[in-house]
């Protein structure tokens, strides 16, 4: 399986050589890139008509390209603070709220938001977590799914498809998060739900007529005992399936494992506890470069630090061999504060991921105006099989001190290194830009095209990015994972220190096709299209080679490439494909 490999990390010749994070600093760049309610007024988020608990958890959003243009684009839901905003970048550095020629300038209260092209037409639709209209109070069935119809507006039809409760009995809803846990190439949705009673997060599997079933129950994750903040699709064990794992709170997030039959199987105690007693936001990554998906939890850290219920951040590294160990404190970033959204970038290009963090909360002074946390990861330094960071957000220029939500990555103004969008409880929005010195360190920044293939996951949801140089392998996740409320935009951002070109970049797709690059160039945005409809075995033509795997497969299947239409059976209609597309070249 592709999680149990391991990649060598020694003897690399300086290929990949340590880049100093003296030459890494961040601007706030809000006003600048105009992200005005009115001109000269930054957009704010407010929500205070709620229950307390409710009203002090939200702000959120979702980024990704929404009308197509190759620059990422920032939703932001508002609640009471006013209409719900859709910034389309402008291409200059600056944004322009669209949300009403676009029709998604609703006031409600509002809290979280999803990216991803539920409908497989090639455009990203929005999901938003509601609790109903301002004066309300809260109401139940109130979320919204935008379908993006692909001439700058959408059209909201989140109770058409299905899709607009989480519970019947009262208001909830925090994030949804997209994926294809069935892999069928479609994208279902989970919502996570932090209730009051009724606490069930709810999974809805994608019919592929614009409309959803609910499939919580057949699909063995009911538990109404979790509070769910953040809630992602990410395949963690390395057989391409995902799992659905997410923070939750009060000791209740939950790692599923996907038995690749349309159920999942609850080892969260299995896997080796996970023990985060209060999990807010959640990222995923390869932090100790062995091959292996790691996951790291945001949580509440109170000094001094004696009372379980406040442990802090958890920083969970995958062994290997099913199961997961806690190398938080050893690492040093157990301290986040009162953790919420939190992102798993490589911010000063040396190969390694970083992770950044906004926090806050109001129990006391102390913790309403806390710095956000910038972890620069700065390998195994001490050779103890972790890796060990250092906390330098205020050195580095992210005077974040507001009451961080949700937050974004970011390359809005494609410079190839990662920006921050931050969503903020009852204050304004803020854009941070990552200013690291030109030259500083090679990057590559992959978007995956799905337009080729009618039947592949949309936008690459669910594959896997894999970048070779020297010998050392690095890896990413392309999901539509909640951060916190939100979603970062759908692109692998890879730091290549000193290298000027990459051996190989693999992309392993959703439906188990890998397509391959070699020498590739340093410093670019590269776009990968995924296989035609009918390239079996992904060489680029659609022929005798694919025709004789499909007929050698005939009859029922379990998610191989042979299905090519993923009805989990190889027959006519599959050969009626390859036939349609015979000798096409790409």
């Amino acid at each position: 399986m592709r999680g149990m490999q391991k990649v060598l990390l020694i003897g690399l010749s300086g290929a990949l050589c340590s880049v100093a994070s003296a030459q890494l600093s961040f601007s706030n760049e809000t006003t600048s890139c105009e992200l005005f309610e009115t001109p000269g007024v930054i957009a704010a988020h407010d929500l205070s008509e709620l229950d307390p608990n409710f009203d002090k958890m939200n702000s959120g959003g979702a980024i990704g390209d929404f009308n197509n243009d190759g620059f990422p684009d920032i939703f932001y839901v508002r609640a009471e603070g006013g209409a719900d905003m859709l910034f389309i970048n402008d291409g200059d550095g600056t944004f322009t709220n669209q949300a009403a020629a676009w029709g998604v300038d609703a006031t409600h209260l509002g809290n979280g938001a999803a990216a991803g092209d539920f409908n497989n037409d090639g455009h990203l639709d929005l999901f938003v977590t509601s609790y109903g209209p301002v004066g309300s109070g809260g109401l139940v069935g109130q979320h919204r799914l935008y379908r993006n119809n692909g001439n700058s507006t959408f059209t909201e039809m989140g109770a058409l498809a299905g899709v607009n409760f989480t519970t019947t009995t009262n208001y909830s809803g925090t994030a949804g998060a997209f994926g294809d846990y069935d892999r069928d190439g479609d994208l279902d949705l989970f919502i996570g739900s932090w209730g009051q009673t009724d606490r069930r997060g709810t999974l809805y599997r994608n019919n592929g007529d614009e409309t959803f079933t609910d499939v919580t129950v057949a699909a063995g994750v009911l538990d109404p005992a979790v509070y769910s903040f953040a809630p992602r699709f990410v395949d963690m064990t390395g057989d391409g399936w995902p799992e659905l794992i997410m923070a939750a709170d009060f000791n209740t997030s939950r790692y599923y494992v996907n038995n690749c039959d349309g159920t999942f199987s609850d080892e969260t105690v299995a896997v080796g506890a996970i023990i985060d007693m209060n999990g807010m936001g959640s990222t995923v990554g390869d932090f100790n470069g062995d091959g292996l998906m790691d996951w790291y939890v945001s949580s509440i850290h109170q000094d001094p630090g004696d009372d379980p219920r406040f442990s802090g951040n958890v920083l969970y590294q995958n062994q290997g061999d099913g199961t997961y160990a806690d190398v938080s404190m050893p690492a040093g970033v157990n301290n986040g504060g009162w953790g919420w959204g939190t992102v798993a970038v490589d911010l000063d290009h040396d190969a390694d991921l970083d992770i950044v963090e906004v926090n806050g909360w109001t129990p006391t002074p102390a913790y309403e105006f806390e710095n956000a946390k910038v972890f620069m990861n700065q390998g195994d330094t001490g050779g103890f099989g972790h890796p060990i960071f250092t906390e330098e957000a205020v050195s580095l220029g992210m005077d974040y001190l507001l009451q961080g939500r949700g937050l974004g990555a970011i390359d809005f103004d494609l410079d190839g290194d990662q920006d921050f969008v931050m969503f903020t409880n009852r204050d304004e929005i803020r854009l941070y830009r990552n200013d690291l010195t030109p030259g500083t360190g090679g990057w590559l920044r992959v978007v995956l095209d799905t337009s080729t293939d009618n039947f592949q996951t949309p936008n690459g949801m669910g594959s896997m990015v894999f970048v070779t140089i020297g010998g050392v392998t690095q890896m990413r996740s392309i999901d539509g994972g909640s951060n916190y409320a939100t979603q970062s935009e759908l692109s692998a951002h890879f730091g290549l220190g000193a290298a000027a070109t990459i051996d190989e970049v693999r992309v392993e797709w959703a439906d188990g096709r890998v397509t391959t690059q070699t020498n590739v160039a340093a410093n670019q945005h590269l776009t990968i299209q995924s296989p035609k409809t009918g390239d079996v075995n992904g060489d680029g033509l659609v022929g005798a080679a694919d025709m004789a795997l499909a007929l050698g497969s005939w009859g029922p299947v379990h998610a191989q490439p042979t299905d090519v239409n993923r009805d989990g059976n190889v027959g006519a209609a599959d050969i009626a494909l390859l036939l349609g597309n015979w000798d096409v070249t790409p």
